[in-house]
């Protein structure tokens, strides 16, 4: 990560809460329970723990009447306005262009996500958080409201510790798992590709350029434009998700360029940075 923290009580105030919020999961129309008291009481202490992004998101319901009929983005326009953040809602899970279908048969497109403070430059992050929970209180307080199924805030996922030994990456532990001998059977398969969902990668790393992987539709295309019609855009060499943009994978992390090191570093590069598995 960019910053080395660790978060204490606040950490496990989101933590307990988080894991309220998300232990009803599997039951959508239980999470936005205007009578369940104890989801209130989990939104207010996110709130107060910074705990919330400042951002709200809401799934319609799929056996709604108007959102079968093709008026999802109708109702999603409503619920904003029921929600007073001012803003409006977009997707939470993109329009994904050629594998759209798969997204509308997993109900992602009814997704939807809308800033509440997020945003705000005159708010900092706890007021932003404060905003969120109130906002999502207010909106459940005034009475069910027909076409979702679930209406709740984004929380934040914080880091309990990130580990800050600049020396840490010393590689003796390849020696625990035998990599030698393993490296006598095989040492890899160049038309294996390994995605690593990770902080961030920097795709400049010396130790990197033989066996990044390359979107060539996206690489050899046109800048801002989904060539390949995957539903992102410069996907290049992957996609920064918390940062929405396919040019700067790095984004305010670097775990994953340890982590991509790791299974694909250059071994063969005249002994420049370190060795990968593969």
């Amino acid at each position: 990560m960019a910053r080395s923290v660790v978060y204490v009580s606040a950490a496990l105030v989101v933590a307990n809460a988080a894991a309220r919020l998300g232990g009803s999961a599997r039951r959508e129309r239980g999470r936005r329970s205007l009578t369940d008291d104890s989801f209130i009481q989990t939104v207010k202490e996110c709130g107060e723990a910074d705990g919330l992004s400042g951002r709200i998101q809401f799934k319609l319901d799929k056996d709604y009447k108007d959102v079968k009929t093709g008026y999802a983005a109708a109702i999603a326009a409503r619920v904003a306005d029921e929600a007073g953040c001012g803003t409006k809602p977009k997707r939470l899970f993109r329009p994904a262009g050629k594998h759209e279908a798969k997204h509308v048969a997993a109900g992602l497109d009814l997704w939807y996500t809308m800033d509440c403070g997020a945003d705000d430059e005159e708010l900092d992050a706890h007021a932003a958080s404060l905003r969120a929970s109130e906002k999502v209180r207010e909106f459940l307080a005034k009475g069910d409201h027909k076409g979702i199924a679930v209406f709740e805030p984004q929380i934040v996922h914080k880091a309990l510790a990130v580990e800050k030994d600049a020396y840490r990456s010393l590689q003796t532990h390849y020696d625990a798992i035998n990599l030698d001998g393993a490296w006598e059977i095989t040492t890899g398969d160049p038309t294996v590709t390994v995605q690593v969902l990770d902080s961030g990668l920097d795709p400049d790393h010396p130790d990197l350029q033989k066996h990044l992987w390359r979107n060539e539709a996206e690489c050899q295309g046109e800048a801002g434009v989904d060539d390949d019609n995957n539903g992102f855009i410069d996907d290049c060499h992957g996609y920064n998700h918390a940062d929405d943009t396919g040019t700067d994978l790095l984004g305010d992390g670097s775990h994953g360029t340890h982590c991509s090191g790791t299974i694909a570093a250059d071994n063969m590069n005249d002994g420049i940075g370190v060795a990968g598995v593969a």
